[in-house]
């Protein structure tokens, strides 16, 4: 056996340093956030008439305790997403008129990234989804109208700060913004109806078309 020196035992791992504690606070806006998330993923997949406590329990993963403490009604459930889910529109709309460059292709980018953003996914079906529901609720109705008019808001701010009307525009650049908005409203509604190319083809018309009323400075 050899008599060399032993090898020196192995250091003890040291302790890793203990994760930050998160507080109270932190715990319960986390909850309502993955209640209010859940809720989205429900509308945009099961609709606004098969939503409810037991769907949107069971999606977010917390006890009907949990969601209670936080909402003390379905209705008011519904009005905190439809205003998350407004103030995320509006907060996107911040980026995608930031991210604008100026010149001749200014128009034609923001309606693409408009439908891209708002009119050709889940953020649309959703909006529809509380749309219709509000027609026969009061309260949300007056949630969508309010939270309608800061994006009514913004567009006039993009109008102003970004684009000036072409020669011979028969409307304001903010006139012109709230009619795509209402359009492409309207083809997203017919658009799992319609072959790809053919909503392709209206879509860019209303790209060149807009093109025609409005210039980014």
């Amino acid at each position: 056996m050899s008599t060399g020196s032993k090898m020196p035992p192995a250091p003890s791992p040291r302790a890793s340093s203990p994760k930050a504690r998160t507080t109270q606070a932190e715990r319960r806006s986390a909850t309502r956030a993955k209640i209010i998330e859940a809720t989205l993923a429900c509308l945009a997949d099961q609709g606004f008439a098969a939503t409810g406590v037991a769907q949107v329990v069971t999606r977010a993963g917390v006890s009907r305790g949990a969601w209670a403490h936080h909402f003390p009604t379905m209705e008011a459930l519904i009005l905190a997403t439809a205003e998350h889910l407004l103030t995320a529109v509006h907060d996107r709309l911040d980026q995608i008129v930031a991210a604008l460059s100026g010149g001749d292709q200014a128009v034609e980018t923001m309606v693409a990234a408009a439908w891209g953003e708002f009119f050709s996914g889940e953020v649309n079906e959703i909006y529809l989804e509380l749309l219709v529901a509000s027609r026969r609720n009061p309260a949300l109705a007056a949630v969508l109208h309010d939270l309608s008019e800061r994006i009514m808001a913004k567009l006039a701010t993009v109008a102003a700060a970004r684009f000036v009307p072409a020669p011979g525009a028969v409307g304001s650049v903010t006139e012109t913004l709230m009619l795509g908005r209402w359009l492409m409203r309207g083809m997203a509604l017919d658009a799992h109806m319609l072959p790809p190319d053919l909503l392709g083809h209206y879509l860019g018309l209303w790209r060149r078309l807009a093109s025609t009323q409005m210039n980014g400075r």
